[in-house]
């Protein structure tokens, strides 16, 4: 069973906690798990090199998107179309050649090692499409950590998840963030049979995370507060990244 992560940040992003996310997890994760990271931009100058780096830029569907797209108010996270794109467009065209395709907010920072066994429980099982953040209590799920199965309809899935973006169908929805896209497309697979594995099925809050098996070896820092808590002064001039 094989195992591929995948990231983006802004260059602010990079400087506030992409580095530490990137560094703890050339550190910690087993040397055999490819790590791809699209950043904005230009490449960082001391760019760890356990990750291979892609220009995110370079997506020529994200380029239309951004260009006939804007964010309606950028202190409302639910009206941010386009700030909430770009993780999806590097996980969409992220390589496939892998059992099993993770994204990862950049906002994580892995504090244990990790083995094949610890990444397998976050996967999809045999017969499911993904893996998942479930937020039942709340409006959408939390897409800080999700992953799809690429020989169960796992292509089907990353394609219909970039089309609701590139057809605008994003806009239809009552929110119009990749937490929102992503339930969308789930729910649309669900109905036609499909499975998925939600990865936190006890909780209840909206905190979620630290109600999964993810809790054993990641820790996201969500949110303005942990932010600030644990990145400090660099938080400064950074709005909150979800």
């Amino acid at each position: 069973m094989t195992y591929t992560v995948v990231t983006t940040f802004s260059p602010r992003g990079y400087e506030v906690y992409g580095r530490k996310f990137i560094d703890s997890f050339a550190k910690l994760w087993p040397a055999d798990v490819p790590f791809y990271v699209y950043y904005e931009g230009e490449k960082p100058a001391d760019a760890n090199e356990r990750a291979t780096w892609k220009p995110l830029d370079e997506d020529v569907d994200r380029q239309k998107f951004m260009a006939t797209h804007t964010d309606k108010d950028p202190r409302d996270y639910r009206t941010c179309v386009v700030r909430f794109s770009h993780k999806v467009f590097a996980m969409t065209g992220a390589p496939r050649d892998t059992d099993n395709l993770i994204w990862c907010d950049a906002d994580c920072e892995t504090f244990a090692p990790v083995t094949h066994d610890m990444i397998k429980g976050v996967c999809a099982d045999p017969g499911q499409v993904g893996s998942f953040l479930g937020r039942p209590y709340a409006r959408h799920t939390e897409t800080g950590f999700w992953s799809v199965r690429m020989n169960n309809c796992g292509d089907d899935f990353l394609d219909e998840l970039r089309r609701t973006y590139t057809s605008g169908d994003i806009l239809n929805l009552n929110e119009h963030h990749d937490c929102m896209a992503f339930d969308y497309v789930r729910r649309k697979f669900e109905r036609a049979g499909h499975r998925f594995k939600n990865i936190c099925p006890l909780a209840k809050g909206l905190e979620v995370f630290e109600h999964s098996r993810l809790s054993q070896f990641i820790t996201h820092n969500k949110g303005p507060d942990r932010k600030l808590k644990n990145y400090g002064d660099s938080m400064s001039a950074m709005q909150e990244v979800a």
